[in-house]
């Protein structure tokens, strides 16, 4: 698979989940399947979508289907209580 990355900053794309200065949101081109990939690394979560804000969108909302699943199950999350909450109001 090729895949033309780009590194994003928070400048390059204004989306809620790139306001959280915490969280690393990389966006990289899948020249395969003609999608933009879009991965957190500190959650180990991934998604995609035709432009960049679907890539973002659709992982935004896995950030918190992640976050309630783990909470449901009774499992850690790997960060402070304090961005959870941070991650929560900024993709609500």
């Amino acid at each position: 698979m090729k895949r033309r990355s780009s590194k994003r900053s928070s400048a390059a794309v204004a989306h809620p989940l790139t306001s959280l200065d915490f969280l690393t949101a990389e966006l990289s081109w899948d020249e395969d399947t003609g999608n933009w990939v879009s991965f957190v690394r500190e959650l180990d979560l991934s998604d995609f979508g035709k432009t960049q804000e679907q890539a973002l969108d659709r992982t935004a909302a896995m950030i918190l289907t992640y976050l309630n699943a783990m909470e449901q199950e009774g499992f850690p999350i790997p960060l402070p209580a304090e961005r959870i909450q941070q991650i929560r109001t900024a993709l609500a």
